[in-house]
């Protein structure tokens, strides 16, 4: 009886934060249409990308994919309209950056600049009306074989951002700093090491901030990185600090096909991540820090074909 009640209450529950979900949705497309008919087309760009957006401001989730917001803005001195939190009405093409996103995201209309993939096991959504760069050379692979054609340029965008935000000069104040991806946050091995090494460990939030200059800053701070997150490898990778993949079990929500094809873009040695099972210990994490090598990256073959 006890159980039937708490199911039911469960239920009810799950009920009542859809509704909420789909109120709140609603309330952002009528906002945001509103806002893109009192501008001019030509001020604006659409983005078709992962992230929550009311008129002009972010509301933060994870920074590998707010991050679109803030570089296209910087690199378009244009306005921002997300394709999923507005009526398109005007029927622009939508812009695919940052993300790993083209499986299930991509439509006629959709243009692709570095995005990737995040599994390959599903057909195309749609044919994108263009392909002008993607993330790496397995997600090339995948819509080849898809029947579309695609240029060999290859980089995550996110990797541009030291161009609109220079490496901050700051003391490193850690020896490890830990990303996780959001389905790790709450980890107990992560949560015990960091609470054992506070004056020389520190955890990154990319979920919960205020700031993405902030997370840049917290990365530079630190001398190494383990990173369950792509976009934390990312972030470390374009600002220059060792990094290392981690993994709490060999089956996690995203697999490897993602964190594959973009190490294969900038040619990073393939070793699998650092799979954690146990408790950690600093100094075996440190040993990683000498075998890092600097990505090769071609940030302006990249920008030569930005649209």
């Amino acid at each position: 009886m006890i159980l039937e009640k708490t199911n039911e209450l469960y239920n009810m529950r799950i009920k009542q934060l859809r509704i909420k979900g789909r109120i709140i949705r609603l309330f952002r497309l009528i906002v945001n249409t509103g806002y893109m008919l009192l501008h001019k087309r030509a001020d604006e760009i659409v983005l078709n990308v992962s992230m929550n957006l009311l008129c002009n401001k972010v509301f933060h989730s994870n920074i590998g994919d707010d991050i679109n917001y803030y570089l296209i803005k910087e690199l378009s001195h244009k306005r921002i309209l997300n394709y999923w939190d507005f009526f398109n009405l005007r029927k622009q093409p939508n812009f695919m950056v940052i993300g790993s996103i083209i499986g299930w995201m991509t439509n006629k209309d959709s243009i692709i600049w570095g995005s990737g993939m995040r599994e390959p096991d599903n057909p195309l959504p749609a044919i994108p009306r263009k392909v002008l760069a993607v993330r790496g050379p397995l997600t090339r692979k995948y819509l080849i074989s898809q029947g579309v054609e695609c240029p060999e340029i290859y980089g995550d965008p996110a990797l541009l951002l030291p161009k609109i935000y220079p490496p901050p000069f700051v003391n490193k104040k850690y020896l490890i700093g830990v990303i996780l991806h959001k389905n790790d946050l709450g980890n107990s091995i992560i949560k015990e090491f960091i609470e054992r090494e506070r004056n020389k460990a520190r955890q990154i939030d990319i979920k919960h901030y205020k700031d993405w200059r902030q997370v840049i800053k917290e990365i530079v701070e630190c001398e190494m990185i383990i990173s369950s997150s792509l976009h934390g490898l990312i972030l470390s990778d374009a600002y220059h600090i060792p990094n290392v993949w981690i993994k709490f079990s060999d089956e996690t929500f995203d697999g490897s096909f993602k964190y594959l094809d973009y190490f294969a873009s900038v040619k990073r040695p393939i070793d699998g991540p650092l799979v954690i099972r146990s408790r950690l210990d600093l100094s075996d994490l440190l040993q990683y820090k000498d075998s890092y090598s600097p990505i090769t990256f071609d940030a302006q073959k990249l920008l030569s074909v930005c649209p």
